[in-house]
């Protein structure tokens, strides 16, 4: 509604209601930026959705990401691929460095945007984690 009367509010998200209101698509997503605690521990964390992956990045170093494309449910958590011997389920997985990187770039554009601090340091520990 703010939207509408033209009011450019500070907020977390965007909306989809002025394109869906004149039948276009939304140009602005093609990534979501997400903030998380999680429900069990209440761990701080951030990520990065596309269509193809999800990207998690942990305060206390668990990060994740999934290949949505396959694997829906979110099963294997693939960052650390590929993985020694004991992990045999994960052992065909490729290297996914660089498209961690990547994603760590964009979830880091995506916490600038939201002037999210926290979300900024920890796409700068997934990108640097990963360039070594």
């Amino acid at each position: 509604m703010l939207e509408l009367a033209g009011a450019r509010p500070r907020l977390d998200a965007k909306s989809d209601v002025l394109h869906l209101l004149q039948d276009q698509p939304p140009a602005w997503r093609d990534a979501f930026y997400i903030k998380n605690a999680t429900h069990t521990e209440g761990i701080d964390q951030r990520a990065l959705r596309t269509d193809r992956w999800k990207q998690i990045a942990g305060v206390d170093g668990r990060h994740a990401l999934f290949d949505l494309e396959n694997d829906p449910e979110e099963e294997f958590n693939i960052y650390d691929t590929p993985r020694d011997d004991i992990h045999v389920q994960f052992r065909h997985f490729p290297d996914y460095r660089a498209t961690i990187i990547e994603l760590a770039q964009r979830l880091e554009a995506g916490a600038q945007a939201l002037e999210d601090a926290f979300g900024i340091e920890l796409a700068r520990r997934v990108f640097a984690e990963k360039s070594r």
